[in-house]
């Protein structure tokens, strides 16, 4: 077989689809497994709140702050590679970040705009994520520390919301069978497939869209429509909560997989020599 080749198909966003061809379903899992969890990003890993008069508890108002996505820093050391020792961290390993929020005459909604950083590669990736609403005399001062982690440690630093893939659809249409009744069109939830202005065959409109369920074949009388796969190819989507762009998640995930494979590899020889 060929080497893994991957053919960017769209980028809008934080939104990347490609095709993985010359695969296998082990190696399409493994990079979808390394995007959501084997990537270092940065996040909030420590939280002291100074002060907090509102009804929400410490530990509700902490764990939302946690939760905001942060843009990265690839320049901090991660935290189980520094030696300092700090459970805050130190200049190398960790960003402070803090909010000062207070409702004097009305009522304020606080949003993660509202939250500043020491540096400016370090915050978060939207103004607009709301935290708490303080009453009138309602205070509320949070100090936090961002550190660089992994997503199998915990969700907060998975820098993605979308890691899926699916097999690549194969669409045959036999027109000299098809009787142009139009039955397997309609059925066609995602609408992968149309009968042009002027035909009366269908032909496939959007082959990425095909969910390969079936159900054109088993709604076609004549047994005009064939639906399978390329089981070596994989249509990707990956898409990030903004932490990173997804095109380097995916190169981070390879580069993981490749460091892991090299690691496996030592091991193995160190076996045979002994």
């Amino acid at each position: 077989m060929a080497p893994p080749q991957i053919e960017i198909i769209s980028r809008e966003g934080n939104r990347l689809r490609f095709i993985l061809r010359n695969s296998s379903v082990a190696l399409a899992n493994a990079i979808r497994r390394a995007c959501i969890s084997e990537i270092y990003t940065t996040a909030i890993d420590l939280v002291a709140v100074v002060a907090n008069n509102t009804p929400f508890h410490d530990e509700f108002i902490v764990h939302r702050i946690a939760m905001i996505p942060l843009t990265t820093d690839k320049s901090l050391i991660p935290k189980d590679k520094c030696t300092c020792g700090s459970r805050t961290g130190c200049e190398k390993c960790a960003v402070t970040l803090t909010l000062r929020a207070e409702a004097r005459d009305q009522p304020v909604v606080v949003y993660s705009g509202d939250i500043q950083s020491e540096r400016d590669t370090v915050k978060p990736v939207s103004d607009k994520i709301p935290i708490i609403k303080l009453a009138r005399g309602q205070r509320l001062v949070i100090e936090a520390y961002a550190r660089n982690g992994l997503g199998k440690w915990h969700a907060k630093w998975q820098p993605t919301t979308v890691a899926a893939y699916k097999y690549l659809p194969i669409i045959k249409i036999y027109p000299d069978r098809c009787d142009g009744c139009g039955k397997c069109v309609s059925i066609c939830a995602p609408k992968a497939i149309h009968i042009p202005p002027g035909k009366g065959v269908p032909e496939v409109r959007d082959l990425l869209a095909c969910t390969t369920c079936r159900d054109c074949m088993r709604e076609c009388p004549m047994n005009a429509i064939e639906v399978s796969w390329d089981d070596t190819s994989f249509v990707f989507t990956l898409e990030t909560t903004g932490t990173l762009p997804p095109e380097e998640v995916l190169k981070d995930a390879i580069g993981a997989l490749i460091s892991k494979f090299e690691e496996f590899r030592k091991e193995l020889e160190e076996l045979e020599v002994k």
